[in-house]
C-alpha cells in the first residue's frame, strides 16, 4: 500500500531535521521542521479517525435505508398473498411462506 502523502512529507521533514547538515541547505529551522512533521502526522491520524467515523455513519444510513426497503417489500409480498386469499400455489407465495416461516 502506498504511503499517504502527508506521512511521506512528514518523514522527509523529519529526515531533514535529523540531518546535521540541515542548516547548510535550508532556511527552515530544525525545530520548525520537526514541528511541521509532527503536525502532519497528527492531522493524518485525525483524518483517518474521521474517515472511520464517516464509514460507520454511512453504514448506519445504508442499514436504515435497506431496512425501510425490506419493510416495503414484505408489505407488498403480504398484499400479494392476501390477493390470492391463500389459494395460490405460485412460486411467489411459496417463497413468501418460506421467508416468513408460514405455510403456503
Amino acid at each position: 500500500m502506498k504511503q499517504p502523502e502527508a506521512l511521506r512529507l512528514a518523514d522527509a521533514l523529519q529526515a531533514g531535521a535529523d540531518d546535521p547538515m540541515w542548516a547548510d541547505h535550508c532556511e527552515m529551522s530544525k525545530r520548525a521542521a520537526s514541528l511541521a512533521a509532527a503536525e502532519l502526522r497528527r492531522l493524518h491520524a485525525e483524518v483517518e479517525e474521521l474517515r472511520g467515523a464517516l464509514d460507520e455513519a454511512m453504514w448506519h444510513v445504508k442499514y436504515k435505508e435497506l431496512k425501510a426497503v425490506n419493510k416495503e417489500l414484505l408489505e407488498a409480498l403480504k398484499q400479494h398473498v392476501q390477493l390470492h386469499d391463500g389459494d395460490c400455489i405460485c412460486q411467489n407465495c411459496e417463497a413468501i411462506a418460506k421467508a416468513t416461516g408460514e405455510q403456503a
